[in-house]
């Protein structure tokens, strides 16, 4: 929301932005992404041409801006974080900052599932993690524990916190699991030690 839009607006953007991703998930389920066009998204949506492409650059997007939300929010939460207590437990907040209602996470995991068959979709998939990846070297360093360690470990512990999230959330998709904010601190919690400034 901009400072000069009202909340009523910024909701009615944030519904219209919902019904344009479901429509192009429900087209690509039903369809093939490959056969869906932005006019039948647009179409299916309810809206003009004109405004699907107010809110998407091309029928990717449609998609992709949904499914990049968790591991932007982790790394931008993280980011605005002070670097006090312990990175495990700013990781974890972080974590919950990012979550979303069960509805939406139920359309994030379809969205996921039809990632997995779309280069195009992976390619946005995998930019999203890398960029958050960055985020988070940048952000471990602000921590006075973690700046004194040698850079390659940050790096590496940076990478190993981003690859284990990538690759839970793929787990939980695949193999239909329900808890997801508990599994990614499980999992987190296993390799921590190895992450500079964990404990």
């Amino acid at each position: 929301m901009t400072r000069s839009e009202s909340p009523l607006v910024a909701r009615r953007r944030e519904r219209t932005r919902a019904e344009i991703t479901l429509a192009a998930l429900e087209l690509a389920e039903d369809e093939g992404f490959s056969a869906t066009t932005v006019d039948d998204i647009a179409l299916r949506a309810g809206v003009s041409v004109r405004t699907f492409y107010r809110y998407c650059s091309d029928k990717v997007d449609a998609l992709a801006a949904e499914m990049e939300t968790f591991p932007t929010l982790f790394a931008h939460h993280l980011a605005q974080l002070p670097p006090e207590g312990s990175v495990a437990e700013a990781v974890r907040l972080s974590i919950h900052a990012a979550m979303a209602s069960a509805e939406v996470l139920e359309v994030r995991r379809r969205i996921i599932v039809v990632m997995q068959s779309e280069p195009q979709l992976r390619e946005r998939w995998f930019e999203a993690w890398r960029s958050t990846r960055l985020t988070v070297i940048e952000s471990l360093s602000r921590w006075p524990s973690v700046r004194e360690q040698n850079p390659l470990l940050v790096h590496a512990g940076a990478g190993a916190l981003v690859g284990v999230m990538s690759a839970v959330i793929e787990f939980w998709v695949t193999q239909q699991r329900e808890d997801l904010e508990s599994e990614l601190c499980d999992a987190l919690d296993a390799i921590g030690p190895t992450v500079p400034g964990w404990a």
